[in-house]
């Protein structure tokens, strides 16, 4: 494995079942999104994997909210990890004081379309 991987998080799975969350996108996906240093001067360990947590959290919300059945199970979109990426960079830069890069505006423009119920996700389908 890469490290690139998503979590998978399932209904049912005893992580799932047990209360602990799991990521839509990993330490090795943030890494190389902004750069393995810079996400190292940032978080890392349990400090990262939190942030992970919250922000998947966040997504499952943003979903939830639109319909969409959650936790996402099977191979997470690219669309989902960009989102969950764009819920991640204003908590992972915030926790130092530090602005969020202007090149990732895009994936926090695509959380908050999430969020907002304006961002479809062709791979995933409405709960009936």
């Amino acid at each position: 494995m890469s490290g690139l991987e998503p979590t998978l998080r399932t209904a049912g799975s005893a992580a799932h079942e047990g209360g602990l969350m799991s990521e839509y996108i990993t330490s090795g996906y943030v890494a190389n999104a902004i750069g393995s240093s810079e996400a190292t001067a940032i978080a890392t360990g349990s400090a990262l994997t939190q942030l992970l947590q919250a922000s998947s959290a966040l997504v499952d919300s943003a979903l939830a909210n639109s319909g969409y059945t959650v936790p996402v199970a099977g191979t997470v979109p690219d669309i989902i990890k960009l989102a969950t990426l764009g819920a991640l960079l204003p908590q992972l830069y915030g926790r130092k004081g530090l602005p969020v890069p202007e090149q990732f505006k895009t994936h926090i423009d695509l959380f908050n379309a999430l969020v907002d119920g304006t961002l479809p996700v062709p791979a995933l389908t409405v709960a009936s």
